[in-house]
């Protein structure tokens, strides 16, 4: 979430453009794409999620949903 060069993944990009008139917020916290040939609940597999990024995720949720409180 904090790199504005970071577009998405190929499934991101493959979501929106079957839906071009609905504005969607997809917010990917790790990076690159997941082997689906490795076990996901196994530790020897998990990625580093920092901190910051939850961060950032958190706050765009509050900005997408303050219309509403």
């Amino acid at each position: 979430p904090n790199k504005l060069e970071h577009l998405g993944s190929e499934r991101a990009h493959t979501l929106m453009s079957h839906s071009p008139k609905v504005s969607l917020e997809i917010i990917t916290l790790l990076d690159g794409n997941r082997n689906s040939n490795k076990e996901i609940h196994d530790p020897e597999h998990f990625k580093e999620l920092p901190i910051e990024d939850v961060e950032t995720c958190v706050n765009k949720f509050k900005n997408i949903l303050k219309p509403f409180i």
